[in-house]
């Protein structure tokens, strides 16, 4: 009955979530887990990981072309990498805390070749805003949905008050994005140190001795430290791209 009505309603809010690749990532992961647990078999988690890999690349084949899909499943990559093998598990807040910081660190790899930026302030928001959502809003959404079946009026206003403490939340978060100190700038690194940077996030990740993960820490500040040949302040460079029927000038 737990796996039947646990898949049932994954599947449900799945569609309503629109389905996309971090949704199908969750859904075919829980398959695989509650398939598991219906034929009374255990399952290697990164077996389960796999096949959601790769069932989301046969339903959808271009999804390597989405960044979302590398975050969404990097982040994942990076929690199961630092929690497996643990035999006791922490407090749920403990937990919840420590599981932002691997997701920060994990990313950083894919941030930096991605967006050419890493934002400081996505911990402390995360720490606030997934809470927020999971335990708050998304069961407020699904509750005001289904009163609006029986009751359009009454279900409409409570949309209507979500909506209205949604867009205050989305105030104050583009006021934490828009702060100095909130992103950090840094130039695409060439590959060597892209992959040098790799190496040494999975050695940060992995729960060996902190001797370890230090040195994993500082095979990274040779990528995050990379520096590029700029004008100085107050000066400027002029690049004119004149390729006969077009003409473009870069300052």
């Amino acid at each position: 009955l737990q796996a039947l009505f646990g898949m049932a309603a994954a599947l449900s809010y799945s569609l309503l979530a629109g389905m996309s690749i971090p949704t199908q990532r969750t859904l075919i992961m829980l398959g695989v887990y509650y398939g598991a647990g219906y034929l009374r078999r255990a399952v290697n988690v990164w077996h389960s990981y796999g096949l959601a890999l790769l069932l989301v690349l046969i339903v959808d084949p271009f999804a390597p072309l989405s960044v979302g899909m590398w975050l969404s499943f990097g982040a994942v990559a990076a929690i199961l990498i630092n929690q497996q093998g643990r035999i006791a598990p922490a407090s749920e807040w403990k937990g919840f805390l420590s599981i932002q910081g691997i997701v920060s660190i994990g990313l950083i790899p894919l941030l930096l070749c991605c967006f050419g930026s890493l934002s400081l302030i996505s911990p402390l928001v995360n720490v606030v805003a997934i809470p927020l959502f999971t335990v708050v809003i998304v069961p407020l959404v699904l509750s005001a949905c289904a009163v609006l079946m029986l009751n359009p009026m009454w279900g409409g206003t409570c949309l209507h008050w979500i909506a209205s403490s949604l867009s205050w939340l989305y105030t104050l978060l583009e006021r934490a994005a828009h702060y100095p100190w909130a992103s950090l700038y840094l130039p695409s690194p060439p590959l060597a140190l892209v992959v040098l940077m790799a190496i040494g996030t999975l050695i940060a990740l992995v729960p060996w001795s902190w001797s370890w993960r230090w040195a994993g820490i500082l095979i990274c500040m040779p990528a995050l430290f990379w520096s590029v040949d700029a004008p100085d302040a107050g000066d400027y460079e002029i690049t004119v791209l004149d390729v006969g029927q077009g003409l473009a000038v870069i300052i």
